[in-house]
């Protein structure tokens, strides 16, 4: 297992672009932002969750606190590969995240609440442990998509695209590929991350583009998507 742990203490707000206004808003942004880090990836996640679905349930009736569990891979990752293990939670506006890198065949015994043979070496691990048995979480849910991640040149904003959102319940192992059902057509999932909130002119374009916060949810969506159309995964799946 590796020692590489981060926090991330931030406000984040999403919003749903159509391809007009996303040509709109990156031709008005393309001198003050650059690709940051990560910069272009296929980011892979499979979440957890109870055999009711009980995170998602209450995720999506907005309370003050709620969390999260998910491994994220920035590729498609083979099981000797690392990844990242990410409790995230949100209390207040506020989001929280913890992660820690992982090697993927650790990381799946590490969550696996049959488990009886897996290694906890951070405080991270072991609150990762604590919640896979406090709610009995199971894996149920892979999400895939495209993201471009930017940074503005002057300001403490990182700004995320993500397209192509796809998402599967079969086959829940990152390394099985990145097919799935589309969940968003001819749409851009835009996310703003700062530490305090936007400045004022970039808050004035995003309303003159008529581009407003939403509340949105990739597995949120999934999920009601999913009761939309009569199907309920309210099982365990493997």
């Amino acid at each position: 297992m590796s020692d590489r742990v981060q926090y991330f203490n931030r406000i984040e707000k999403k919003y749903l672009l159509d391809e007009f206004q996303y040509l709109q808003l990156f031709d008005f942004l393309k001198d003050k932002i650059i690709t940051d880090v990560y910069g272009e990836s296929t980011i892979y996640n499979l979440y957890y969750d109870t055999s009711f679905d009980l995170l998602i349930k209450k995720s999506l009736e907005r309370p003050i606190f709620k969390e999260k569990l998910r491994i994220r891979s920035y590729c498609l990752p083979k099981k000797k590969d690392l990844v990242f293990i990410e409790i995230k939670r949100k209390y207040q506006g506020v989001v929280y995240k913890r992660r820690f890198s992982i090697e993927l065949d650790e990381a799946y015994n590490l969550l696996d609440i049959n488990s009886r043979n897996y290694f906890k070496k951070n405080q991270i691990s072991k609150e990762v442990r604590y919640m896979v048995n406090f709610y009995e979480l199971y894996p149920k849910l892979i999400l895939i998509y495209d993201r471009i991640a930017y940074k503005f040149l002057n300001e403490d904003i990182r700004l995320t695209i993500d397209k192509n959102i796809k998402n599967r319940r079969e086959y829940l192992k990152l390394e099985e590929g990145d097919s799935g059902k589309l969940l968003l057509k001819n749409k851009y999932l835009m996310e703003v991350k700062t530490q305090n909130s936007v400045s004022l002119w970039f808050s004035k374009l995003l309303s003159e583009l008529k581009i407003f916060p939403i509340p949105f949810s990739k597995y949120g969506e999934v999920y009601m998507s999913e009761l939309k159309q009569g199907n309920s995964y309210d099982k365990i799946l493997f």
